[in-house]
């Protein structure tokens, strides 16, 4: 019996994985845009150690491109396949390392479900160009480890417990280097682990009794780690492809603090009133009665198991609010909802650790049924809009929409930076881009140029094709060829100066 319901657990995660991934992943998703072809370019063509961060930019560190290039090099095989692998991979191990501190089997599936069909706003954990994954992966490495590192460290496992440490250590550095705002996740678990410190009586003892000397090489191993991890990140900046308005803005005004919230508690109560559809609206429904629901147990400590896990994932959903809120940044970009996915997915996971671990009789049914309902809801709106390619941007496409693209044959793209980098995602080996502002990738100009045909793209950038044009030091005369593909519209222009 037991061996039955465990195959049914794995069948059950195994098929929401694959379902998502045929849905949702960037492989066959219809919202694709140029930030995220960035990261496809990168698997397929990647340096070090200017590529340390993502194109244009000294944050953001460039984990899923760098292993999407190792396996592009054995592989051979699209590094938009690649990437979308690599980014489903972090998510799984992200799942299964949480799934840890899940006793009951069946909340396992549930928090499986609700991290792989998230609601539609808030689903950038699995899109690229943005840092959920890695992030989130790396840190729970980091609470993973000092859970073993505890149990080493009372048993006296000198050796194992140092090598733990160094782990938590490099794990924190990772995560640190994918999001800076992994901040709020380290001052999160340091939180959780000083209140558990503090309960844990044998922990006490433990670290009173142990030798002064060896807490002391602990220390040491501690801030050699933080030091080698502030140097590479120093490193990496140094070296990184900069574009100097991303260090410009950091804390936002109180007025704009003020217009946030007001921002997205509209954007809520719209949603609440039916007004983007009644998916939406029932979302928003168990989505309340989920934190309502969650401050009652909270608060009625006797139902609820309230340990270090529930505590680091209250802090952190807390803190990355905050974080999103009080950003400059965030304000700049029109308080746009992906902003929201740290804090929701922080969020979600403290749901279903709370559900797991209600031992009332009473409210534990009812919570159960909210979060399985909401489970259901979630997944089908967000499958809904992905199958209906509702909400599609302008500048959005799938992988399948460019492949007409490959009949340019080798050619060089320039357009603006929403509809540059894309064109090529599909076909990186063929096709080389470029914004005509590039500021992103120097490399990415030189490949360009050395093409015999370039194509401009009118969209967004060109009210007209003109006869001539002088971009990057190449004068491009117009063959007087345009053609429209994927709704992106093309001119065709050969250069008559030889590159220098």
């Amino acid at each position: 019996m037991k061996f039955t319901n465990t195959l049914l657990l794995v069948f059950a995660k195994l098929s929401i994985v694959v379902l998502s991934f045929l849905i949702l992943s960037p492989f066959f998703s219809p919202f694709l845009n140029s930030d995220n072809a960035i990261h496809i370019l990168m698997g397929y063509d990647f340096h070090l150690p200017s590529d340390y961060y993502f194109w244009g930019q000294d944050r953001l560190g460039s984990i899923i491109p760098l292993l999407t290039h190792v396996l592009y090099k054995v592989l051979h095989v699209s590094p938009a396949l690649l990437s979308s692998f690599v980014l489903y991979s972090l998510v799984l191990l992200f799942v299964l390392m949480l799934s840890a501190f899940i006793e009951n089997r069946w909340y396992k599936v549930l928090l499986c479900v609700l991290l792989f069909f998230p609601v539609h706003t808030t689903d950038h954990m699995l899109r690229l160009a943005h840092p959920y994954a890695a992030q989130y992966m790396f840190i729970l490495m980091s609470i993973s480890l000092l859970f073993l590192f505890q149990k080493a460290f009372k048993k006296r496992q000198d050796l194992k417990a140092g090598f733990l440490l160094a782990g938590l250590f490099l794990s924190g550095v990772m995560a640190l280097w994918s999001s800076e705002g992994s901040i709020i996740a380290v001052l999160s678990i340091i939180g959780a682990a000083g209140i558990q410190f503090r309960k844990d009586k044998n922990m006490t003892q433990a670290v009173r009794k142990f030798p002064r000397m060896k807490l002391g090489l602990f220390l040491l191993i501690g801030a050699s780690i933080i030091i080698l991890g502030a140097c590479f990140i120093s490193y990496a900046k140094s070296n990184s492809m900069r574009v100097a308005s991303y260090n410009e803005h950091w804390m936002a005004s109180s007025s704009e603090m003020e217009q946030g919230v007001r921002c997205y508690l509209q954007a809520y109560y719209h949603g609440l009133c039916g007004n983007e559809g009644v998916l939406i609206s029932l979302h928003n429904i168990f989505f309340l009665a989920l934190i309502l629901f969650s401050i009652i147990l909270l608060f009625e400590k006797k139902t609820t198991a309230f340990g270090f896990i529930p505590l680091f994932l209250l802090f952190n959903t807390i803190g990355g609010e905050m974080m999103v809120i009080m950003s400059k940044w965030v304000c700049l970009n029109h308080y746009n909802f992906w902003y929201q996915t740290y804090p929701y997915v922080s969020l979600i996971a403290l749901f279903v650790v709370i559900g797991d671990r209600c031992n009332s009789a009473r409210l534990k049914p009812v919570f159960t049924g909210l979060l399985i309902c909401y489970a259901l809801i979630t997944a089908s709106s967000t499958a809904t809009i992905y199958l209906t390619q509702k909400d599609k941007d302008l500048n959005e496409r799938s992988l399948e929409d460019l492949k007409p693209l490959a009949q340019l044959g080798h050619c060089g793209i320039i357009g603006d930076q929403w509809n540059s980098f894309l064109l090529a995602s599909a076909n990186p080996e063929l096709i080389k881009v470029s914004s005509w502002y590039g500021d992103r990738n120097k490399r990415c100009i030189d490949s360009v140029l050395a093409c015999k045909i370039i194509y401009l793209v009118k969209n967004g950038w060109l009210e007209t094709f003109p006869k001539q044009k002088t971009i990057f030091g190449r004068h491009l005369r117009f063959t007087n060829d345009s053609m429209t593909i994927a709704g992106f519209e093309l001119g065709k222009y050969q250069a008559f100066n030889p590159l220098p």
